[in-house]
């Protein structure tokens, strides 16, 4: 139980003249009696791994991890899952409200406050945690059972609370992802489709279809639910990627691509997502894409050695070889003792049927390493 008038509470928010405006509602409501602060979203998570919290107030455009990032932490925390947290945010957009309501959030709402609005939000959050439904009740037993590693009682305990609430969507979800975590595919599916068939906006159990047809290897239906989660909730950088590898790995190359945009664009760090999704297109094939990937990284972040070389070569796949001599020489510049660089330059040159250009290059390997056999063959086709 929670007493509402001496819990701590943690309010986090990057603007301190908030949180302090939050803590003096609070005050004048007479609800809480310790509070900590942080401006951040990790320092966020450092103060509630480090202290005894019973109430999160957490802001969720913060920097370094945003709220949202810090309620999914709590909620797949062992020892805190079940935290009330009350989302705060300045923006109404459906797309932020789906991805936060994705993570099992308590209360969400809307700057400016005012203290009917905060103390409307803490009072029903903290009586609702304090006198859950029976069916609440039951998937909290089952989520206990499940985190002490007891499948079969978090089975029987989520079927309890279906039974008690047959027209909600939380329960037989939970039974879905317990059966999903048993490897019972099956009756996964069965929960999983039951709970979007009450739900058209669960985006939880679209995603979780996907994860499960991902597993059987139908990737035509995988990447179907995939993106009806993606539609819902587009900002979770994770399934983005997910949905664009397997629409690749279906053919379907232009909606992948789409869907990677949309994934880059809604990420804080766009050139480490690029990164990623530069890896995977790799793998998969559309060298293309990759390229230009790394053209916009470039442009951010240019004088990377590593990335001229990489897009250099990318563009030699492509059969670009005045493109892929721009990059590389580049790439040389920067590092003028790598012979791998000098040795895609000739081979680019050749294909460009510049001998000379190419010969320079071999010159330049053969005098450091006499005794590289293919820098030899290749300068044999310079005479």
């Amino acid at each position: 139980m929670i007493d509402i008038n001496t819990m701590k509470v943690l309010i986090a928010d990057d603007m301190p003249g908030m949180c302090k405006s939050i803590r003096g509602i609070m005050k004048l409501l007479g609800y809480g009696r310790d509070f900590v602060f942080a401006n951040n979203g990790a320092q966020a998570w450092r103060k509630l791994e480090t202290e005894e919290v019973d109430l999160a107030i957490i802001d969720w455009n913060m920097p370094i991890m945003k709220g949202v990032d810090v309620l999914r932490n709590i909620r797949d925390d062992n020892g805190m899952w079940d935290m009330p947290v009350v989302m705060v945010t300045a923006e109404a957009d459906p797309e932020i409200v789906a991805e936060v309501a994705e993570t099992d959030i308590d209360a969400y709402l809307l700057k400016p406050l005012t203290v009917k609005s905060l103390g409307d939000r803490v009072s029903r959050v903290i009586h609702h945690h304090n006198n859950p439904p029976p069916a609440v009740q039951l998937l909290r037993h089952a989520r206990n059972f499940y985190n002490e590693g007891k499948l079969a009682e978090a089975v029987a305990a989520a079927r309890k609370a279906v039974e008690m609430d047959p027209g909600s969507t939380k329960p037989i979800r939970q039974l879905g992802y317990y059966f999903l975590k048993n490897n019972n595919l099956d009756d996964a599916e069965k929960c999983f489709l039951a709970a979007i068939n009450r739900n058209k906006l669960d985006v939880f159990s679209f995603n979780q279809l996907g994860e499960l047809y991902m597993q059987r290897q139908d990737f035509e239906n995988a990447a179907k639910f995939l993106d009806e989660a993606m539609k819902i909730s587009p900002r979770q950088l994770d399934r983005g990627i997910r949905l664009g590898t397997v629409l690749l790995q279906t053919g379907m190359r232009d909606k992948a691509r789409q869907t990677f945009d949309k994934t880059i664009s809604v990420s804080r760090e766009q050139n480490e997502t690029r990164e990623m999704i530069v890896d995977i297109c790799e793998k998969e094939g559309d060298i293309r894409y990759a390229a230009n990937l790394l053209i916009e990284i470039l442009q951010n972040t240019p004088g990377r050695p590593d990335l001229l070389v990489r897009l250099g070569l990318f563009l030699e796949e492509l059969g670009d070889n005045q493109e892929a001599v721009k990059r590389l020489t580049l790439a040389s510049d920067l590092d003028a003792k790598d012979p791998r660089i000098k040795m895609h330059l000739a081979r680019n040159y050749l294909a460009m049927k510049r001998p000379m250009w190419a010969e320079k290059y071999l010159n330049q390997v053969l005098k450091a390493d006499p005794e590289n056999e293919e820098a030899r063959e290749m300068l044999q086709q310079c005479l």
